[in-house]
């Protein structure tokens, strides 16, 4: 996941209280730290805007991060390894947006804003399968950005008109009047050999705090209405899904929302098809939206006793840490003197029933009113053991052990999430063999350069099975089926938000 700062409002942000002492725990977190930076001080500048991405295809996220073109690439094992690539294009400074396969050639590629680019603002950086970037193109530059004045840009890619091709869409915060912040979300269409600027597909105003700054916008890609095609939620202040109908158009719907401090991420909290939201505030309180039909949402609270400390520029982190089934409330957190930072979740005991964890401190830390202990955080399945871990990314000049590192929470308690390991790519089928007697246990696992939305099975053209389980770009399947006698064709599908599948076929004989 992309890490969601708001540069403007940064030295604003307010901190809640932590929960009280609690002696329930459904699993335990192992620290595992990897500086940014031969030489880690605290001098130098950190590793923002950092972005996940499995740039040295072994199926296991990396990190990219706009500092020194630095990356930490994985050893499939929880371990990273720092990589510096060189570019002739590509500066130090150039924030990493979005990644995906945006020429077709099997690796993933990156979405540069390169904000002191003079004409060349953002730049693709066509991967190379081991972490660099030798080929780059530029696309069309967001209207009102200027080179060498840094703008507020976020991106997703996905593939909004069904031709097979990630497109990308990006949002910016226009401030040429401070009192009337707007926020444009553009469409860019990959038509083979790059991307057309299709224009905006939502301009609106971004609602502002109580001291007059902006909150900051996020894009989060889903399937909110389960249609099938890639829809956008719009957060900057408010909340409004812009649900795509599959041919490169949207429709934007406006959602409630109590607050304009709330920061949201988005994941099938309830194995229902549709992904929901939810997000974190600055008066201790978790929100739980839950879509539903008819492109609608019912919201509820988790309330203040369950919540550890956060800041408005951290949104939850969402997956199932604990292996029940049911995904869980992640947040960054602090001790109650506020002089160890790290991670606690509420962890999903029922159909949005929640109870607390404990708290996983990373680091100690300088802590100061305001303060920011972390610049970003992520999480997946980063030692391939199918459990859901967590990173986040220690700020430069607070921690005190571990100043510009990606702390990796390795998840060493629980269950895992599926019993088939994922593949570096594409599906893996554990089970059944070539025969197999009734009830027949399908075992699969899928990885995808996108985030997976649905696992499904399908025997003899029918469809028997669609799960939910999934974490980032990888999806985990266990399921029994009662099958007559015969030979069987068995089919197995990874979809992502947008339509788009990943298949494989097994002939099964039932004796």
């Amino acid at each position: 996941m992309k890490s969601s700062r708001v540069p403007i409002a940064s030295t604003l942000l307010l901190l809640a209280s932590t929960f009280p002492a609690s002696t329930f725990a459904q699993t335990t977190f192992g620290p595992h730290y990897t500086a940014f930076s031969e030489n880690p001080s605290f001098t130098e500048p950190p590793p923002l805007e950092i972005l996940q991405a499995d740039l040295n295809g072994d199926g296991v996220l990396d990190f990219i991060a706009a500092q020194g073109n630095q990356e930490l690439l994985s050893n499939s094992s929880g371990g990273y390894t720092l990589h510096h690539f060189s570019s002739s294009v590509l500066k130090g400074g150039d924030m990493p947006l979005v990644a995906g396969d945006f020429n077709g050639d099997g690796k993933n590629d990156v979405l540069f804003y390169a904000y002191t680019g003079g004409s060349n603002l953002f730049v693709i950086g066509y991967g190379d399968g081991a972490g660099n970037y030798p080929t780059t193109k530029s696309i069309p530059d967001l209207p009102g950005i200027v080179s060498g004045e840094f703008s507020e840009v976020v991106a997703q890619a996905t593939d909004v008109n069904g031709d097979g091709r990630p497109d990308l869409i990006l949002a910016n915060l226009v401030v040429s009047n401070p009192s009337n912040p707007i926020v444009n979300v553009r469409l860019y269409l990959n038509n083979g050999n790059g991307f057309t600027d299709k224009g905006n597909i939502y301009s609106g105003p971004a609602l502002q705090n109580s001291n007059g700054y902006s909150v900051g916008i996020q894009l989060l890609l889903g399937d909110y209405d389960a249609d099938g095609h890639a829809d956008i939620a719009v957060v900057d202040g408010n909340l409004t899904v812009l649900y795509g109908d599959g041919a490169g158009h949207f429709t934007a719907k406006s959602v409630a929302i109590d607050s304009p401090t709330l920061a949201f991420a988005a994941a099938d909290m309830n194995e229902d098809g549709r992904t929901d939201l939810v997000g974190t505030d600055v008066d201790q309180t978790i929100q739980v939206f839950l879509s539903q039909a008819g492109r609608t949402f019912s919201q509820s609270t988790v309330t203040a006793l369950d919540v550890a400390q956060t800041a408005f520029s951290f949104p939850p982190i969402l997956a199932d840490f604990d292996g029940n089934g049911r995904k869980d409330i992640g947040f960054v957190a602090a001790s109650s003197d506020y002089t160890q930072y790290g991670f606690n979740a509420e962890y999903q005991t029922g159909s949005n029933t929640w109870k607390p964890g404990t708290f996983t401190p990373v680091d100690t830390f300088a802590a100061y009113y305001g303060m920011i202990p972390f610049v970003g955080f992520g999480t997946g399945n980063y030692n391939h053991d199918q459990k859901a871990d967590v990173a986040l990314f220690t700020d430069d000049s607070t921690a005190a052990n571990h100043p510009n590192s990606a702390d990796v929470l390795l998840n060493t308690g629980g269950k895992a999430i599926g019993s088939c390991p994922a593949p570096a790519i594409g599906i893996h089928v554990c089970s059944p063999g070539a025969s197999s007697a009734s009830p027949v246990k399908f075992s699969f696992s899928a990885t995808s350069f996108y985030p997976l939305r649905k696992l499904e099975v399908w025997v003899d053209g029918a469809k028997k099975s669609e799960t939910y389980h999934v974490l980032a770009n990888q999806g985990f399947s266990d399921v029994s089926l009662s099958l007559a006698a015969g030979t069987h064709t068995v089919s197995f599908f990874a979809g992502t938000y947008d339509g788009g599948v990943v298949k494989k076929t097994i002939t099964v004989k039932v004796p």
